[in-house]
């Protein structure tokens, strides 16, 4: 099977072994053709890993990081999206998913088709997920933590699954919060400066780090589409009071 690839930015292909393993890395996002016809966007430090063949009854890929997928409807074949607690079964339909290792949450958001969300190795309800609904799985919830005062603590006060409707402006796609990355824009709406630190680590490959808790607490809308890591900075230096430097990508950011 061939698999076609156009590039954002540079993109990573391995090919050993009986498995695809394609990755983008920080600062780079891809758009590659699987060899059904299904579209798939990688945004930046995402690892997509699926059968070379996928020929197979099931059309599976393995995903960590972040993935808009075009899926080619197959009723014959369904198609799931593994990733580190959850499974996503479509048929034919256009969805994000973000599912970062480090971080506490996945998230499905459905643009149009349905999506079907199962937890991995649990007999639990399935969700159903309907045009322009997003998904959030919290990873941590039922799993034993560490507290702040380094006891052992069993995190089950949230539910572990929240289903919420999008904001959508059917006249423009990147206006949507959680697929506008697929349009080359990196858009954040109330999101806290530490929240909006990591994505621009991963959209700038930089590394940020706060001096200031006040300012990392700050609430942030925006977007950024061709600046630089410090053009994105001066930007927001006009709606937050803050001070930084920029020194082999690593960003400090002051009061």
């Amino acid at each position: 099977a061939i698999v076609a690839a156009i590039m954002f930015q540079q993109q990573l292909q391995k090919s050993d072994g009986p498995k695809n393993d394609i990755v983008t890395s920080r600062g780079t996002r891809s758009k590659i053709i699987l060899p059904d016809g299904t579209k798939v966007w990688l945004n930046a430090d995402t690892r997509l890993n699926f059968d070379k063949k996928f020929n197979g009854a099931l059309r599976e890929v393995y995903l960590d990081g972040e993935a808009f997928f075009d899926v080619v409807q197959n009723k014959e074949r369904p198609f799931i999206v593994h990733t580190s607690d959850i499974d996503i079964r479509v048929l034919g339909t256009a969805f994000n998913v973000k599912s970062y290792k480090e971080e506490a949450t996945i998230e499905a958001t459905l643009i149009h088709g349905s999506i079907q969300v199962t937890k991995q190795k649990e007999c639990i309800p399935k969700i159903i997920l309907s045009p322009n609904e997003k998904l959030v799985f919290n990873k941590l919830i039922g799993k034993v933590v560490e507290s702040p005062d380094h006891l052992p603590m069993v995190q089950q006060k949230e539910p572990q699954y929240l289903v919420s409707k999008i904001a959508v402006n059917e006249s423009n796609d990147s206006s949507i919060v959680e697929t506008a990355w697929v349009h080359n824009r990196l858009l954040f709406d109330g999101d806290s400066f530490r929240e909006l630190a990591i994505k621009m680590e991963r959209w700038f490959d930089v590394q940020i780090k706060f001096e200031s808790t006040e300012v990392a607490n700050y609430r942030l809308r925006g977007a950024f589409e061709d600046e630089t890591i410090g053009e994105a900075l001066k930007a927001l230096q006009q709606i937050a009071n803050f001070k930084f430097t920029v020194r082999d990508k690593i960003v400090t950011i002051a009061k």
